[in-house]
């Protein structure tokens, strides 16, 4: 295949994939919903979101374990992308064959059971909900927060003199750990319901980890408590993910759970891409002290750059949104409530089955 032929056909799959990428973030609500009682939803939420960024861990880990040399070859490349289109070729027959029904025979919650509103007409009531926008903004301030620590760890890290297996250990311990904080977070929640508590506790906990990290950034030799700090910061940082998701459920309701959780999603991804172009901007040369430390490679794909003013500015906005959050954010449980005045309510007798 030509090379005229093949970076195109590269962006043809690269889009295709990205269109397919909300249908699969924003199911995890809509399931846990549709198919699981009151005291498993933020469970079932948490595992269905947490799936994406173990995958994203075991791409990383997959990709320097197959490929171990520097003469890569073509065979070792069409080795590693068979495996990776094994893996969601096996999710779609999984999918195919394995699910029959959009929802179970019978509701497991009343909420389960209730029609939800229409896009647009959820839409409008959303925009009058002020509470639900306090959650979306912070929600998508700490997500893309988080996605943007992420892609830049290497460049923040590697002028300070630590090399990629330092970042690459950070970042994969901010998604083990995370997993575990968000773990920890659903069942919490399930069996308390304090949503609130657990968002607000966690936002506040991911901003002082956030602190710790940028104050950090900044010295060399300090492997073990940058690594220790990453932890932290990812532990508290994906606690907020499934049960913030939930808490937008219930703040909306009875908005489609798919539309109230996804527009968190969206927020997170627009403020993504936001906070990439700012620590670009963001960014100064390398001081003359700083520049003989640095360990950003030798084929010239990382220019060392301070990104200490990057880091401290995230920080401050990461301490804004936790106060916010604090401050602001008093939701009332919508959903929970309808569900509890459902099982209230008295029920007309039935015989056999048929109301008398």
């Amino acid at each position: 295949m030509s090379d005229s032929v093949r970076f195109p056909l590269l962006l043809i799959g690269q889009t295709v994939a990205a269109v397919a990428q909300p249908f699969i973030i924003e199911s995890p609500a809509k399931v846990a919903a549709v198919w699981f009682a009151q005291n498993e939803r933020a469970t079932a939420n948490m595992i269905g979101s947490m799936s994406n960024p173990l995958g994203l861990l075991l791409a990383n880990v997959l990709s320097p374990a197959l490929i171990t040399t520097d003469k890569h070859t073509a065979t070792d490349f069409t080795l590693l992308l068979s495996l990776y289109c094994a893996i969601p070729l096996l999710g779609l027959l999984m999918s195919l064959f394995g699910v029959c029904s959009s929802e179970p025979p019978s509701p497991p919650t009343a909420s389960a059971a209730a029609e939800s509103e229409s896009f647009f007409q959820g839409l409008k009531k959303l925009a009058r909900n002020r509470q639900y926008w306090v959650l979306c903004v912070v929600f998508g301030s700490g997500l893309g927060l988080f996605s943007t620590l992420t892609t830049i760890l290497e460049q923040v890290l590697c002028p300070r003199g630590y090399d990629d297996s330092i970042s690459g250990l950070c970042a994969a311990l901010m998604i083990i750990c995370g997993v575990v904080g968000a773990g920890v977070a659903g069942v919490f929640v399930d069996k308390t319901k304090m949503f609130q508590e657990v968002v607000k506790v966690s936002y506040a906990m991911a901003g002082i980890g956030f602190v710790i990290l940028a104050i950090l950034s900044r010295y060399r030799n300090l492997d073990a408590v940058m690594v220790v700090a990453a932890g932290i910061f990812g532990f508290f940082g994906f606690a907020l993910y499934p049960i913030s998701l939930e808490l937008a459920v219930e703040v909306a309701y009875p908005v489609a759970e798919a539309t109230s959780a996804g527009l968190l999603v969206v927020s997170g991804q627009i403020q993504g891409i936001i906070l990439v172009f700012l620590a670009q901007a963001l960014a100064l040369p390398l001081s003359g002290a700083d520049a003989p430390y640095a360990n950003c490679g030798t084929n010239g794909d990382i220019v060392p750059q301070d990104n200490t003013v990057t880091m401290l500015v995230f920080a401050g906005i990461s301490c804004v949104a936790a106060v916010v959050q604090i401050i602001f954010l008093h939701p009332e449980y919508k959903r929970l409530k309808a569900e509890r005045e459902e099982a209230e309510a008295p029920k007309a007798p039935t015989y056999n089955g048929v109301t008398i």
